[in-house]
């Protein structure tokens, strides 16, 4: 941090919204808050640590190392980055934080037996002002449809719902990816185009760096790491999706089904029976549950094995477009 806090430069309207939060009362709370670099980034200090030859910030990185341990980012007079808790109700000053390119929602205390403490549509009726915001990422939430999710946020580049507890694929979220040019990231390294649109939805449902993959000279997937994150931790997969039979050429899948890290459950995840229709699968390693009913097809696989693999690279974040 530099030696001052750099709370007397940020706009008057955005301090007003962490004042609504509860996050400070006094000018010493708010001096602490600002201070404090375990708790606040100053991009302006980040940025002396850097060489110029590195080239700018990584808004994208930032997101997941700085902001996941800090509460927010600023940078002169604004705020840009924001992690929040669900387990609070979200002030509608937040409307207030105009230059936002980084928001951060979680719930640490809800499990998936448990009833969510918030409601979808009023989340996002006080985040749609954000027209700004580039990086959403939602941590263990229950958050179940998301409308007009490119339209509400036009300048959004990276979307991920890290152990959202859904069971199925929703409709929306392909409408998303097709809309969004987070499939084109794919397309551009010559992934065909059905096989981008999934890797595209499995990227917002596993997170950032858990959906390894490789791919043949005809833009087909051959091979398919799940739950695997890019820093050597596992990642929990929600489930695994039925429509992961599009990737018809797959000869290779890694399944690893992880621990949820917020309130230490393990997934209880299955294989669904679509699985079945890959017929290049050769190999498939995991420690998700089967049925009965597939045992006749895990068996005939060149290899069927338990998940024992210690993680190294997770691949590419695949929904992050520089």
């Amino acid at each position: 941090m530099t030696e001052k806090s750099g709370k007397a430069d940020i706009e008057p309207s955005e301090l007003k919204f962490l004042k609504d939060l509860g996050w400070y009362e006094t000018e010493d709370e708010l001096e602490s808050l600002f201070s404090d670099p375990f708790n606040s980034f100053d991009l302006e200090r980040i940025s002396e640590l850097y060489s110029p030859n590195e080239g700018p910030l990584d808004f994208g990185y930032l997101m997941f190392t700085d902001l996941e341990d800090a509460s927010l980012i600023f940078q002169k007079k604004h705020i840009l980055g924001l992690n929040l808790s669900l387990e609070s109700t979200i002030p509608s000053s937040i409307k207030n934080l105009k230059k936002l390119k980084m928001l951060l929602l979680k719930d640490y205390e809800t499990s998936k037996s448990s009833e969510k403490n918030y409601d979808d549509d009023d989340i996002f009726a006080k985040i749609a002002p954000l027209s700004n915001l580039r990086y959403l990422r939602f941590i263990n939430t229950q958050i179940r449809e998301i409308p007009n999710l490119a339209k509400m946020f036009p300048k959004l580049r990276h979307f991920t719902l890290d152990g959202t507890n859904l069971q199925t694929t929703p409709i929306w979220l392909f409408k998303f990816v097709q809309k969004h040019y987070s499939s084109r990231f794919y397309t551009r390294k010559g992934v065909v185009k059905e096989e981008a649109e999934m890797l595209a939805v499995l990227a917002i449902l596993f997170g950032w760096g858990s959906c390894g993959h490789s791919v043949n000279d005809s833009g087909n997937v051959v091979e398919l790491k799940l739950g695997y994150h890019i820093h050597d931790w596992y990642d929990a997969i929600p489930y695994i999706p039925e429509e992961i039979s599009r990737f018809q050429h797959l000869e290779r899948l890694y399944i690893n089904v992880g621990t949820f890290p917020f309130y230490g459950e393990q997934g209880d995840i299955w294989i669904p029976e679509s699985i079945s229709k890959l017929k290049s699968l050769r190999y498939l390693c995991t420690d998700a549950k089967y049925s009965e009913q597939l045992m006749p097809y895990l068996n005939s696989l060149d290899k069927f094995e338990v998940d024992t693999y210690e993680g190294d690279e997770g691949g590419d974040d695949p929904n992050v477009i520089r």
